[in-house]
C-alpha cells in the first residue's frame, strides 16, 4: 500500500514538474516572439518587460499612487518617453519632456486628438455625448462648436455680474468664518470649493443654492453632497481600472470603480437633472419665446438648421455634467497651494497683497482714497498675483497628468514607433519640474520665474509650462478658469490679513497618497483677520458701479459702435484673452451686425476694423490722404532700422524719398525685365528641387510649403544679392540651414509686426515687455542682420573700387543724390532690402499652397489649368516663362481665388489717421487705428468669384476684393509679386502630375489658431510624379 503511494507521488512529481517545464518553454517562447516582433519593427519607447496576457497591470496595480510609481520607473530608465504595456494590446506612453510633448500636441496633433473609452467616462458623459473624455467623432465637433459659443468672451461678458456677486459672496463667507469659528480660523478649501462650483451654479443654473443654503454664504448640505459626487467622478475618470484594461472582467468590477461612479452620477443628476427638465418645460411651455438668463438657456434654445433643438436633453445633462467637473478642482487648488506656500514665505505673501491694494485702490482729489473690491478688469494689471497662481499650477499641479490622448493611428514621435490605439499621458509634474527647463530649483517655488523680466517663454509652441491648452483637445475654457482662479485668490488676499494658526510653525504641504490626484493632503485652515476697509469697499462699490453707467458723450458724432471699455485699459483685456484676435474681431462684429466697429485700447488709441467694400472705398479713396500713414510700434521701429524704410513707417519725407527710390529704380519694370534671367533661375531651381523630392521622399510625396517658401525667398536672394543660398545649401536644390533659419526669422518678425503688444498701447508698461514681443522680434532680427548685414558691408566695401551693378543691392548702393553723394545710408538699405523679404516671404507661398490644396480637391479645376498651360506654351520641350503669364488666364484666376478665399492674413496692414475725419457718418478722431479685413469682405454674399466670371479683371476703382493696392500705401510690388506667384503655381502644374497622397481622403484646409495668422495648419503633401521624360529636368 505504501509502495502504491510512493509510486502515485512520485508520477504526480514528474507530471507537475513536467508541466512546469513546458510553461517555463511557453513564457520563454512567448517572450522570444515579443522581443523578435519588436526588434523587426521600429522600437517602442523603453518600458518594463511586459508579462504575457496581463502585460504590466500586476505592478501597475499594486504600486499605488500610479503617479508616483510611473514617474519612478521613468527616472529609472533614465528616459523622457516610456512604455508600459496594460493588457495584450493597450500600449501606456508617458512623457515628461516639453520637446517630446509638443511633437504630440503640435506636430501629430490630428493622429493623437482622440480619448481612450472607458466605463468611467462613457458613465459621466451619457454615453459620450459631450466634449472634453469623448472620442474624436461628429458629436464632438458638433459639441465642441456650441461649447465654444457658450463660453465665448461675449458670453463670459454677459455673465460677469453673476460672477461678481459669487466673488461678493465668497468674501462675506470667510469674513463669517473669520468672526465666528475659532476666533478667525478658517477652512480654506471649503470657501474656494464653494465659490468655484458656485460661480458655475449662477452661470449655468442662475442660482447660488440647490437648496437653501447657509445664512453665512457657505455652502448647504446639498452643495457639499454635490461638489463630493464631482470630486468622485473626477478621480475615477482615467484612473485604469482593470475592467477597462480587461473588458472580460467588466462584469466583476474587481476594482469597484463603476460602483463608486454609478452612486457619485446618481446624486449629480439629483441636483442637476430635475432643474434641466423642469427648464426645458419651461421653454416649451413658452413656445420657445423665454428670454435667456444663464447658460442653461442658452444651451436649451440652441437651433439646428431646420429650427429644430440643436441638444437633446441627455446632450444638455452631459455636457453641464463636464463643465463642472471641468473647474470642480483646479481653481480651489491653485488658491489653497499657491496661498500656503505664500504662508510659509510671509515677504510673497505681503508683496502679492501690496500690488492688489497699489492697482485696485485709486486717489480722489489727490487727497482722500477711494477703494473698491477687486474686479476682473484688474487681473492683467496683477503680474505678481498671476505669477503665484502659475507658480502653484507649476510646482502643484492638480494631477499628475493630462487627460489621456488616444492615438489613431501608427505614428513615430522621438524616434519611437507608437502603436495606434495608444494611451498618451504627457506629465504636467513632469513638464512643471523638469530639471533641463527649470534649472534655478525646480522644486522651489518662486514666482518670480513668471514675472515679466525673468520668465520663459511659456508659450503653447514651447510646452514648457502646462499643455493642456494646446491642440484639437485643448481647454476652451482658459479665460474663464483664469478669471476664477486669479478671482478667488485676489480677493482673499485683498479682503483679509491671513497668517498661520497657533501652534503651527508652516503649513503643511504633503500631497494626498491614496489617490492619483496632488491635493493637499490636509485641508487648508489658517487665521484670518477681515481689516476695517471692507466696510468702505462695500459702501464705496456702488457709487462707483453708478459713475460707471453714466455715459460720456464728448463727441457731437458718435463713434462707430463697440465694446464698452474699461477705465485705463479700454479693450486691452478682451483683446488679450480672445486669440486668436482676428476671430474675435470678427466675431465683435458680428455680435453688433456693423461693418465698422471702434475697440479702445488703453485711453486714447482707437482701433477701427472695417469689413464694407464701400466704407473700405471711402478711407482708401475719398480720405487717402488722411489715413495714408502707420502706426508706430516697437516691432515695426526694429524691422525698419527707426522707420528708414517704406512699408511700415510713417508718412513723412523719409518715406517720401524711400518710395521714389523704390519706385524709380529698384522695382520698376525695366529693372524687373534686367533680373529675369535671375528669376527664370530659380523657377528652374524650383523643378529641380521637387523633381528630386518627387523621386526620393516616401515615393513621391512632396512638401509644397518648403519648395514654395524656398522658391520665393530664394528669388529675392537672387535679386538682391545675386546668389541662391546664403551658405552651402543642398545637392537637390532645397534650403540649408542657413535659409531655413533665415526664413523662419522673417516669418517671425512678420507675425509680431502688427499683433497690437500691451507695450504698445501702454507705453509706460513697455520696459516689462510684458508678452515678449520685444524678446522675439529683436532674435529674429539679430538672425536676419547676420545673414544679410555681412553682405551689405561687404558689397558696400567693393563699390569703393567701382564695382559693376549687377543686383538690386548694387542698384541701391550706386544711388546718388543731387550733389553725387550716396542717397542712401547703410541703415536704410539694410532696413530696405528686410521689408522686401517680408513682403514676398509669405503671399506667394500661400497663395500658391491654397490653390493647389483646392484644386486636388478639385481635380477637374487642375486639369483645366494644366491643360490650359499646355495650350499656352504649345511644345513639350519649352518651361513655362513670365511671358507666357498675361496668357494663363484661368490660371490667374485660380491664384486669385485662392487670395480672396484664403489670404494670408486677415486684415491688411494698418492705417494711421493723421487728423480727425468721418466716415460712413462715425467720427474717427486723430490717431485711430484702421483694420480693413480681407478675409470678410472678400466673403461678403454680394461678391463672387465663381468659375464662371474668374477672368474678369477688377478695376483699380473697385475695393470689393483685395486692398493692398490702392491709394499712397497701396503695394509698388504688385508685377512682381504676380509673377513670382503665378510661375511658381504654373511651374508645378507644368513639370508634375499632382495628387493626394495614399491614406489621405481629403486635404485638411483647416488654418493656425495660435497667430494671427491663415497659414494652412498643416503644410501641404502632395504626390507629385514626373510628367516628361527625365532629359526634361536635366538643368
Amino acid at each position: 500500500m505504501g509502495s502504491h503511494h510512493s509510486t502515485t507521488s512520485f508520477l504526480i512529481s514528474v507530471i507537475f514538474s513536467i508541466a512546469l517545464l513546458v510553461i517555463i518553454l511557453l513564457l520563454f517562447i512567448i517572450k522570444f516572439k515579443l522581443l523578435f516582433n519588436n526588434n523587426n519593427k521600429q522600437m517602442l519607447p523603453p518600458g518594463p518587460t511586459p508579462w504575457p496576457i496581463l502585460g504590466n497591470i500586476p505592478e501597475f496595480l499594486q504600486n499605488r499612487p500610479s503617479y508616483r510609481w510611473l514617474h519612478h520607473l521613468m527616472k529609472e530608465l533614465n528616459t523622457d518617453i516610456a512604455c508600459i504595456r496594460l493588457g495584450k494590446a493597450t500600449h501606456l506612453i508617458t512623457v515628461t519632456s516639453p520637446k517630446i510633448a509638443r511633437e504630440f500636441l503640435k506636430k501629430h496633433d490630428a493622429v493623437f486628438a482622440s480619448r481612450p473609452h472607458t466605463m468611467v467616462t462613457t458613465l459621466l458623459s451619457n454615453n459620450y455625448k459631450a466634449i472634453v473624455v469623448s472620442p474624436y467623432d461628429k458629436q464632438w465637433k458638433k459639441m465642441r462648436r456650441v461649447v465654444c459659443d457658450v463660453l465665448s468672451h461675449s458670453k463670459l461678458t454677459w455673465l460677469l455680474e453673476k460672477r461678481t456677486q459669487e466673488a461678493d459672496n465668497l468674501v462675506r463667507f470667510v469674513y463669517n468664518q473669520a468672526n465666528q469659528i475659532g476666533g478667525g480660523v478658517v477652512n480654506v478649501r471649503v470657501a474656494a470649493q464653494q465659490y468655484s462650483v458656485g460661480v458655475l451654479r449662477r452661470m449655468i443654473l442662475g442660482r447660488r443654492y440647490f437648496g437653501r443654503g447657509r445664512e453665512d454664504g457657505g455652502p448647504g448640505k446639498e452643495e457639499e453632497e454635490h461638489v463630493e459626487a464631482l470630486l468622485s467622478i473626477l478621480s475615477h475618470a482615467y484612473a485604469y481600472s482593470v475592467s477597462d484594461i480587461l473588458p472580460w472582467l467588466r462584469w466583476f468590477d474587481l476594482d469597484g470603480h463603476q460602483t463608486s461612479v454609478r452612486k457619485a452620477m446618481e446624486v449629480v443628476n439629483k441636483y442637476q437633472g430635475s432643474l434641466v427638465k423642469e427648464r426645458i418645460q419651461e421653454w416649451r411651455d413658452s413656445n420657445n419665446n423665454k428670454k435667456a438668463e444663464d447658460l442653461l438657456d442658452i444651451l436649451i434654445s440652441l437651433k439646428d438648421s431646420d429650427g429644430n433643438p440643436l441638444l437633446s436633453e441627455d446632450e444638455i445633462q452631459a455636457q453641464i455634467t463636464e463643465l463642472f467637473i471641468a473647474v470642480v478642482d483646479n481653481p480651489y487648488s491653485i488658491v489653497e497651494w499657491a496661498l500656503s506656500e505664500m504662508l510659509n514665505q510671509p515677504e510673497m505673501l505681503e508683496k502679492a497683497t501690496q500690488e492688489i491694494d497699489r492697482v485696485v485702490m485709486s486717489s480722489s482729489n489727490g487727497t482722500s482714497t477711494v477703494v473698491q473690491l477687486l474686479q476682473e478688469c484688474h487681473i492683467p494689471q496683477l503680474p505678481y498675483l498671476v505669477a503665484c497662481a502659475r507658480e502653484a499650477l507649476r510646482l502643484h499641479p492638480v494631477s499628475a497628468f493630462n487627460l489621456p490622448h488616444l492615438s489613431m493611428a501608427d505614428c513615430t514621435v522621438a524616434g519611437y514607433f507608437i502603436p495606434k490605439g495608444s494611451h498618451i499621458l504627457l506629465s504636467r509634474l513632469g513638464l512643471g519640474r523638469n530639471p533641463t527647463v527649470w534649472d534655478d530649483q525646480p522644486l522651489v517655488f518662486n514666482p518670480d520665474r513668471h514675472l515679466p523680466e525673468n520668465r520663459r517663454d511659456l508659450v503653447e509652441t514651447d510646452l514648457r509650462f502646462v499643455s493642456f491648452t494646446t491642440g484639437r483637445r485643448g481647454c476652451i475654457g482658459a479665460e474663464l478658469g483664469t478669471n476664477i482662479t486669479i478671482m478667488l485668490l485676489g480677493r482673499l488676499l485683498q479682503c483679509f490679513n491671513w497668517k498661520i494658526p497657533q501652534g503651527m510653525d508652516n503649513i503643511d504641504l504633503s500631497t494626498e497618497k491614496d489617490h492619483n490626484s496632488l491635493f493637499k493632503a490636509k485641508p487648508f485652515v489658517i487665521f484670518a483677520i477681515a481689516p476695517l476697509l471692507i466696510i468702505i469697499l462695500l459702501l464705496t462699490i456702488f457709487f462707483i458701479k453708478f459713475k460707471q453707467l453714466i455715459p460720456n458723450n464728448n463727441h457731437k458724432q458718435s463713434l462707430p459702435p463697440g465694446p464698452t471699455p474699461w477705465p485705463i485699459f479700454g479693450s486691452i483685456p478682451e483683446l488679450l484673452f480672445n486669440r486668436p484676435t482676428y476671430r474675435w474681431l470678427h466675431d465683435l462684429m458680428n455680435d453688433f451686425n456693423t461693418d465698422i466697429a471702434c475697440i479702445r485700447l488703453g485711453t486714447t488709441t482707437h482701433l477701427i476694423t472695417v469689413t464694407s467694400p464701400e466704407i473700405a472705398r471711402e478711407l482708401l479713396k475719398k480720405h487717402d490722404a488722411i489715413f495714408a500713414s502707420r502706426p508706430l510700434t516697437l516691432a515695426t521701429s526694429l524691422l525698419s532700422q527707426g522707420y528708414k524704410a517704406t512699408v511700415v513707417s510713417p508718412c513723412d519725407d523719409q518715406w517720401r524719398k524711400m518710395k521714389r527710390a523704390l519706385v524709380s529704380n529698384v522695382i520698376n519694370h525695366s529693372k524687373l525685365a534686367w533680373l529675369l534671367d535671375k528669376r527664370t533661375q530659380e523657377a528652374d531651381n524650383l523643378v529641380r528641387f521637387v523633381y528630386n523630392q518627387a523621386n526620393q521622399i516616401g515615393g513621391g510625396v512632396v512638401n509644397v510649403r518648403v519648395a514654395a517658401q524656398q522658391y520665393s525667398v530664394g528669388v529675392l536672394r537672387r535679386m538682391i544679392f545675386g546668389r541662391r543660398y546664403f551658405g552651402k545649401g543642398r545637392e537637390d536644390g532645397g534650403p540649408g540651414k542657413e535659409e531655413e533659419e533665415h526664413v523662419e526669422a522673417l516669418f517671425s518678425v512678420l507675425s509680431h509686426s502688427y499683433s497690437y503688444s500691451v507695450s504698445d498701447i501702454l507705453t509706460w508698461l513697455r520696459w516689462f515687455d510684458l508678452d515678449g514681443h520685444q524678446r522675439s522680434v529683436r532674435k529674429a532680427m539679430e538672425v536676419i542682420n547676420k545673414y544679410q548685414g555681412s553682405l551689405v558691408k561687404e558689397r558696400i566695401r567693393e563699390w569703393r573700387d567701382n564695382k559693376k551693378v549687377e543686383d538690386l543691392l548694387d542698384v541701391l548702393i550706386s544711388l546718388k543724390d543731387s550733389d553725387g553723394n550716396p542717397l542712401l545710408c547703410e541703415d536704410e538699405i539694410q532696413a530696405q532690402l528686410t521689408e522686401l523679404f517680408i513682403a514676398v516671404v509669405n503671399n506667394p507661398h500661400t497663395i500658391a499652397e491654397s490653390a493647389l490644396s483646392e484644386m486636388l480637391k478639385h481635380p477637374e479645376m487642375l486639369e483645366k489649368a494644366t491643360q490650359e498651360i499646355d495650350r499656352v506654351i504649345g511644345n513639350e520641350a519649352e518651361l513655362l516663362q513670365e511671358s507666357h503669364v498675361p496668357q494663363l488666364t484661368y490660371l490667374i484666376a485660380c491664384a486669385r481665388e485662392a487670395l480672396r478665399l484664403h489670404p494670408v492674413s486677415t486684415f491688411n496692414l494698418p492705417h494711421l489717421s493723421i487728423a480727425d475725419c468721418t466716415v460712413a457718418g462715425y467720427f474717427i478722431p486723430k490717431g485711430s487705428h484702421i483694420l480693413i479685413s480681407r478675409s470678410v469682405a472678400a466673403l461678403l454674399p454680394g461678391i463672387n468669384l465663381c468659375d464662371s466670371t474668374l477672368t474678369v479683371i477688377f478695376p483699380r476703382t473697385d475695393v470689393t476684393w483685395w486692398r493692398p493696392i490702392y491709394g499712397r500705401r497701396g503695394c509698388i510690388g504688385m508685377e512682381l509679386g504676380t509673377n513670382m506667384t503665378i510661375m511658381l503655381l504654373g511651374r508645378l502644374l507644368q513639370c508634375f502630375a499632382w495628387k493626394i497622397p495614399k491614406g489621405v481622403k481629403k486635404m485638411d484646409l483647416r488654418i493656425e489658431e495660435e497667430e494671427n495668422t491663415l497659414l494652412i495648419a498643416t503644410p501641404l503633401f502632395a504626390h507629385a510624379t514626373p510628367r516628361f521624360n527625365p532629359s526634361f529636368y536635366a538643368f
